[in-house]
């Protein structure tokens, strides 16, 4: 039985890659990445590469990858991206020291969810990224990560970012089910 599943979707000129991890079948959590114009915006977890490289494989003229963020869920094929394409992924300069060992950080249980990611080298990101067709500006967004950030594209109205912000224990939520007559989790 499988541990991740992936799913293509094309939406005009934007193509997701949905990628779920699975216990016993039972889907836990989803990871986009995204790609327009030979960009592709994160690169998903490791523990999913060989199908994810299949993907990436389909893409026409990939050429540049950005990583919103250090998280191995959104930087897990960091290392087989550039193995594979000779890519080396751009991202905030705080995310270098994370991917040098990603074992060091990541708890158990994100181990066990998305696997922990080899080894990988980035490239510190400029404030833009040009495509042949679009012009994406890129916001610093700290919060989620202290290395979090957007990518924007004006003429478009398009953003592309990783996460929205969790702590690292959902306190909110918790405190929001004690006080609501219904479960939202």
């Amino acid at each position: 039985m499988s541990r991740f599943s992936i799913h293509f979707e094309q939406n005009g000129s934007v193509s997701s890659i949905h990628m779920t991890s699975r216990f016993l079948g039972v889907p836990l959590f989803k990871v986009y990445a995204f790609y327009v114009d030979g960009l592709l915006i994160d690169t998903g977890f490791t523990n999913c590469h060989r199908g994810f490289l299949q993907v990436c494989d389909e893409l026409p003229d990939l050429h540049t990858v950005v990583n919103t963020h250090h998280h191995e869920d959104h930087t897990g094929n960091n290392h087989w991206i550039t193995q594979t394409y000779g890519i080396l992924p751009l991202a905030h300069p705080k995310a270098n020291d994370y991917m040098k060992a990603p074992s060091r950080w990541i708890r158990f249980y994100r181990r066990f969810v998305w696997g922990i990611p080899p080894a990988s080298k980035m490239a510190p990101i400029a404030s833009e990224v040009r495509t042949n067709h679009h012009h994406f500006l890129v916001i610093p967004t700290p919060g989620h990560s202290e290395d979090h950030l957007c990518l924007y594209e004006p003429n478009e109205g398009w953003l592309f970012s990783g996460d929205l912000f969790l702590d690292e224990e959902v306190r909110l939520l918790e405190r929001m089910k004690m006080s609501m007559p219904f479960s939202i989790l």
